[in-house]
């Protein structure tokens, strides 16, 4: 009786790369990502306050208030979801208070829901909000927000420097 041949071949490096890469690539294409979170940032400036919320991908949101008060910001986005939300709201001593909630995908375009109303972005993400006699006033301007970083400093000096912000800024100190 012949032998049988039990001689196994070893797999050769080219072939075990082209199996590696092959897992790899299979597996690349089902991954999901979480989607981008903002970096949030909240200070008083003289008797007003801000709330700015900043995506590394480009996406910057500034609130600006005629109140100092209470500051509450969550946000949650996971793999199973491609939708990032931030959320939250700022609220006085005497209870005034407003609500906002952003959602995003890609950390560069979002849909803006403050209190009861959606704001289209693409007209502006800078927002001075008054809350006189129980009523609340938005105000939307259009303003490049890409120079200013989530810190103090900066977000004081661009308040100081833009010509509605500082008007805000001021009537806000003229009414306390």
């Amino acid at each position: 009786m012949k032998g049988i041949n039990t001689t196994v071949k070893t797999p050769t490096p080219i072939v075990l790369t082209g199996l590696f890469f092959a897992l790899f690539l299979s597996l690349d294409g089902c991954r999901r990502y979480t989607p981008p979170g903002p970096n949030t940032h909240t200070a008083k400036v003289e008797d007003a306050s801000y709330v700015l919320l900043r995506w590394d991908e480009g996406l910057s949101v500034m609130m600006w208030f005629d109140f100092a008060g209470v500051v509450f910001t969550s946000g949650h986005g996971s793999t199973r979801d491609p939708i990032y939300m931030a959320s939250g709201y700022k609220e006085a001593i005497d209870g005034r208070r407003v609500e906002w909630q952003l959602k995003t995908e890609d950390g560069i375009t979002a849909t803006c829901k403050i209190n009861d109303t959606t704001y289209d972005l693409s007209k502006g993400t800078l927002f001075l909000i008054s809350t006189p006699r129980d009523q609340v006033n938005i105000r939307q301007i259009g303003r490049d927000l890409s120079g200013v970083s989530p810190t103090v400093d900066s977000c004081t000096e661009f308040g100081k420097n833009d010509p509605d912000v500082s008007v805000f800024i001021k009537r806000v100190s003229e009414l306390e």
